[in-house]
């Protein structure tokens, strides 16, 4: 289980989170909703190690990740797909996996290898293709796998959907959702809030660096408002 606490994380003097708390229990799926800005990209790199943590904690089966610096971390087992991607396009598909192993032994890896490719069958097809030359989706693909290799027990997920076709992204959620039988926690940021409440079990929302609200899936699943409350709302009118 990854247990966040009071946590509050920034860039030099800037508060980018305000005093977080929220757990990702194992082999279930939160998904960390939220208005452009609201401080969803920060929360997810400090967890990963790559924003400054001001204050609070991060825990990991128990283990405190305080002075845990990124590849600690993953050895410690969280596994990170960034906005973006940022694949190696210079890189052949094999070559991308290989470097996402690299906290493993060599017998792992290649376990953790094929895993990953039977989870997207599509990169076995192109596994010696420089990732550069691959398809939105299938570079997205990619950076999952990547991710997947160092053999997480927490994955943590930054707009999954942005730019890819319905298809994609259905496949991708699916990958997820398999991860999660496996008992693997996933946090997903996501800007499509409709594929994130069909798949998750639990919501959090942030709004101006604060979590304004933290709740099961099905409470707000199917709601056609829940979405343009959402994006109107502010700090003071959710604790109003």
């Amino acid at each position: 289980m990854l247990d966040v606490t009071n946590m509050s994380c920034g860039y030099g003097a800037v508060l980018a989170v305000d005093d977080v708390t929220f757990q990702v229990p194992d082999g279930q799926m939160v998904a960390l909703l939220g208005p452009n800005g609201a401080g969803k990209t920060s929360t997810v790199m400090a967890i990963a190690g790559h924003v400054e943590m001001f204050s609070g904690s991060i825990a990991l089966g128990g283990r405190d990740l305080a002075g845990t610096g990124p590849a600690g971390r993953t050895r410690a087992g969280i596994g990170l797909v960034p906005e973006g991607r940022r694949i190696f396009g210079d890189l052949t598909v094999a070559e991308n996996l290989l470097v996402g192993s690299y906290t493993r032994s060599r017998a792992e890896a290649r376990d953790a290898e094929a895993d990953a490719l039977a989870l997207f069958p599509r990169l076995r097809e192109r596994y010696d293709q420089r990732a550069g030359s691959l398809s939105g989706g299938e570079q997205q693909m990619l950076a999952m796998a990547r991710a997947l290799v160092s053999r997480p027990s927490t994955l943590l997920v930054d707009e999954l959907s942005l730019g890819l076709m319905p298809a994609v992204v259905h496949q991708c959620f699916e990958a997820l959702a398999a991860l999660k039988e496996r008992g693997v926690s996933c946090l997903v940021v996501e800007q499509n809030t409709e594929v994130a409440l069909r798949y998750a079990d639990w919501v959090c929302v942030l709004a101006a660096s604060k979590l304004i609200h933290s709740g099961p899936a099905a409470e707000v699943r199917g709601n056609p408002g829940f979405v343009e409350t959402l994006l109107g709302l502010s700090v003071d009118r959710a604790g109003a």
